[in-house]
């Protein structure tokens, strides 16, 4: 017994000890005109995937305390620099002087204080999540540079919609950030966060590498699908998050006597909306999606048991963001009577496809708590739907949307504008579907037409008649108006038709067709603005057999609305045009312009 202790103390020193990370959100401004945001899934997921493997890792939200706390405590802080593509890269490497190095002074000082709280780790991670503007970017950028100053320790950055080249660009501008993971992560952060601990200098798979000379290197790139990992928000900041009926109404038009009895009586409902998903394949062949194609789904089960923990949580409402909920009919099916059958009581919303719908599907989901779907419908052209394989007419389409509302579900229509061989007569069919379908639409989304690399139109373009055009020249900026959706659209020639310089222009003409049309049909609604808390609050209060009254109150309530990170109200025109305003003027790529 003696001689055990020793032996066993030497075996516990020559264990590796457990690596650590913390996982950050920094602060974004782009939210498509919302007065809430809801908590970041990415963080959480990887937390779930790093915990599993006995990793340490902690979460933090600097997102919301930045616009809450840092910029009202400093009025006079100037935090315009942080927008520009170059400004914050240039003065980390001492090449910006003057009033411009001073405002990023300030405004580095004014962030710092959101680091107090980080807990010492081996690594930081800053997810770089909504990357349409510079803004987050750059915040990353002064809050790694404050962590690494304070700790020393390595800071990694990662998305997986942001595109290799870009991330190349980022580690050789920016000498706040030392790895980036390229895809989507899990097993590579895993990976990082052991090579860190143990020193070890081979790169893993997937990851890039800034050397304190400037040079960036390369892991080798090995395509995988990890598993789906359900989000755990255990210790995530979700009091944040949390919000009551007179918080919610506050952000709104919401002075009438509607409002003040609404207030009255639910001011002070309490709601907390977590998002998930349970599968990010689509069953969908689509010509112009990219979506991965090995499923990856969770059992019905599963599902409910994360939901159950959610719920444990504190959450009221679900914001599933999975590629279809209904990729499978009996699937989705048997979920909801799952759902229904658990009693849960959280309200949910998320993408739906007319293939796999029928009268059941929809009503089982109102029962399970559907508050809004998602339908992704592109063009009310017959011929266009074949054309991209949609899977559906405009007849089928119109029937599920006249259902879902007749259900009192909000109902939610995906537009694209300049889809491949569109004519004036395909723009027309578009309008006139909308227009014929103005009472059981309520909300909009509209994107001009982008061709993915990985879509099947880019890998197999002559079967769909497009041509395609070689990269252009130069360095690709992705803040530029034609990278709007955070993807760099490939140019094509369509074969017998439109060259690329007239496409790209039909393109947005289609889309500016499409937007006048929603603007003329219902000046009072917002494209592309979902306004879920809302939704979701009116909805526990009323139910879905009161949907007549939840839309007269939504239309009330966001003539004015405070988007989030706003200092002021905004009227729905305003807001379509912030919305848009970057759509539809001409398009330049690479400091060029496309036509």
């Amino acid at each position: 017994m003696a001689h055990g202790r020793p032996a066993r103390e030497k075996a516990s020193a020559d264990r590796p000890r457990r690596a650590r990370v913390a996982l950050i959100v920094p602060p974004a401004e782009t939210r498509n005109n919302e007065c809430f945001p809801v908590p970041n899934i990415s963080i959480p997921t990887l937390a779930a995937h790093l915990r599993r493997k006995r990793i340490d890792t902690t979460l933090h939200d600097f997102d919301v305390p930045f616009h809450l706390k840092v910029k009202p405590a400093h009025p006079w802080t100037d935090f315009s620099l942080l927008r520009d593509p170059h400004a914050v890269a240039r003065w980390l490497s001492g090449k910006l002087k003057g009033k411009g190095a001073r405002s990023l002074e300030a405004a580095a000082a004014a962030l710092a204080p959101l680091c107090d709280a980080l807990p010492e780790a081996d690594l930081y991670g800053l997810t770089l999540a909504d990357l349409k503007t510079p803004f987050l970017l750059n915040a990353a950028a002064l809050l790694a540079d404050e962590i690494r100053r304070r700790t020393g320790k390595p800071v990694v950055i990662g998305h997986k919609d942001v595109s290799k080249q870009l991330y190349y660009e980022i580690l050789r501008d920016y000498p706040c950030f030392d790895y980036a993971v390229v895809i989507q992560g899990e097993r590579e952060l895993e990976q990082l966060a052991h090579a860190v601990v143990e020193r070890e200098r081979r790169l893993p798979f997937n990851v890039y590498r800034r050397t304190s000379s400037g040079r960036v290197l390369k892991g080798v790139m090995q395509g995988h699908y990890p598993p789906l990992t359900f989000p755990d928000y255990r210790g995530y900041p979700l009091e944040l998050y949390r919000r009551t009926g007179r918080r919610i109404l506050a952000s709104y038009n919401a002075s009438g006597p509607a409002f003040r009895r609404l207030l009255a009586e639910h001011g002070g409902r309490e709601q907390l909306v977590l998002m998930s998903r349970f599968e990010s394949h689509c069953a969908g062949q689509c010509i112009f999606c990219s979506s991965q194609t090995r499923s990856d789904r969770r059992t019905p089960a599963e599902v409910v048991e994360h939901l159950r923990a959610l719920k444990d949580q504190g959450a009221t409402g679900v914001y599933f963001i999975n590629a279809n909920f209904n990729n499978h009919y009996d699937f989705a099916l048997e979920l909801c009577g799952r759902m229904v059958r658990a009693r849960l009581g959280l309200q949910w919303c998320d993408c739906v496809n007319f293939r796999q719908l029928d009268e059941r599907l929809l009503e089982k989901m109102r029962e399970s708590g559907a508050v809004k779907l998602t339908f992704g419908l592109e063009t009310g052209s017959a011929r266009l739907l074949r054309y991209i394989r949609k899977g559906t007419t405009p007849e089928r389409a119109s029937r599920f949307l006249r259902r879902s509302h007749a259900l009192g579900i909000w109902n939610h229509i995906e537009i694209i504008g300049g889809l491949p061989t569109e004519t004036p007569a395909d723009v027309a069919d578009t309008v006139r579907f909308l227009e014929e379908h103005r009472d059981c639409i309520d909300v909009h989304s509209l994107n001009p037409f982008y061709l993915y690399p990985g879509s099947p139109l880019y890998r197999t373009p002559g079967r769909f008649g497009v041509s395609l055009r070689p990269a252009p020249a130069g360095a690709l900026d992705p803040f530029s108006a034609d990278e709007f959706v955070s993807a760099y659209s490939e140019r094509f020639d369509e074969v017998g038709g439109l060259s690329w310089e007239a496409k790209d222009r039909q393109i947005m003409d289609s889309t500016r067709a499409v937007t006048e049309t929603l603007e003329r049909i219902q000046p009072t609604l917002e494209v592309d603005s979902v306004h879920i808390e809302l939704l979701m609050f009116l909805y526990s209060v009323f139910g879905h057999a009161r949907k007549g009254v939840i839309s007269r109150l939504v239309r009330l309530a966001t003539r004015r609305f405070k988007p989030f990170g706003s200092d002021q109200f905004l009227s729905p025109s305003n807001a379509v045009k912030t919305r848009y305003r970057r759509v539809l003027r001409p398009r330049v790529r690479a400091g060029k312009e496309a036509a």
